[in-house]
C-alpha cells in the first residue's frame, strides 16, 4: 500500500518535471545551436531552427509584408498628393516672386513690376499644377516598378545578427514561450497522475 502511494506521488512529479525539461529544450533548440553539430558516428546535424531557416523566414516575412501587410500601390495611396502638390507650387511661387522682384530692372514702375509679378506667377501657378500631375503620375509608377519591399524586408532580416534576431523573438514571445514550458509541466503531471492511477489499478 505504502509503495502504491509513493508510485502515485513520485510519478506525476517525475511526469510534470520531464514535461517540462522537454519543453524547455525544445524552445532552446528553436535559437540552438547557431552552428550545425554533427552527431558522432551518425549522418545527422544539430542545427537550431532559426539559424538554419533564417534565410527561408526572411523571404516569407518580405513576401508577406510585401504582398498582404504593406503592398505598395496601398501605400502610395496614403500619401496626400495635393497636399504635397500645394506645397511644391508655394515654394516654386514664392521663389519666382523672390528672383523676380530682384532681378526687374530699378527703371520699371512698381505698378508694373507688381503686375508682372502677378501675371508670371498665375501663369506657373497654372502650368506647375499641369506638370504635376503628370511628375507625381510618373514618380508613382515608378516607386511601384522599382521599389521592392520584399527584398527590402528580406535584407534586413537577412542582416540581423542571429543573437539579434533571438533577442527579438525571444522579447516579443517571452510570455508565450514561458506559458509553453509550464504546460509542459502541467501536462506531464497530468498524465503521470494517469499514469501512476493505471499502474494502481493494473497491479
Amino acid at each position: 500500500m505504502q509503495a502504491q502511494l509513493w508510485t502515485f506521488l513520485i510519478t506525476p512529479v517525475v511526469g510534470g518535471l520531464i514535461g517540462w525539461v522537454t519543453n524547455i529544450l525544445a524552445i532552446k533548440m528553436i535559437f540552438h545551436p547557431r552552428e550545425p553539430i554533427r552527431i558522432p558516428l551518425t549522418p545527422w546535424k544539430i542545427h537550431g531552427l532559426l539559424p538554419k531557416r533564417k534565410a527561408e523566414l526572411a523571404r516569407s516575412v518580405g513576401k508577406t509584408v510585401s504582398q498582404e501587410l504593406l503592398p505598395m500601390d496601398q501605400l502610395l495611396e496614403q500619401f496626400d498628393y495635393a497636399s504635397y502638390k500645394k506645397d511644391i507650387i508655394r515654394t516654386v511661387l514664392s521663389h519666382v516672386d523672390h528672383r523676380l522682384t530682384n532681378t526687374l530692372p530699378k527703371f520699371i514702375p512698381a505698378n508694373l513690376r507688381h503686375i508682372l509679378r502677378e501675371f508670371v506667377s498665375d501663369l506657373i501657378g497654372k502650368e506647375a499644377n499641369q506638370l504635376l500631375d503628370k511628375a507625381l503620375g510618373k514618380i508613382k509608377e515608378k516607386v511601384v516598378e522599382e521599389v521592392d519591399i520584399e527584398t527590402i524586408v528580406e535584407d534586413q532580416i537577412l542582416s540581423l545578427d542571429i543573437v539579434r534576431l533571438e533577442g527579438l523573438v525571444i522579447g516579443i514571445a517571452k510570455n508565450e514561450l514561458r506559458h509553453i514550458e509550464v504546460l509542459g509541466a502541467v501536462l506531464g503531471f497530468v498524465i503521470g497522475i494517469l499514469q501512476a492511477a493505471l499502474m494502481i489499478v493494473l497491479a
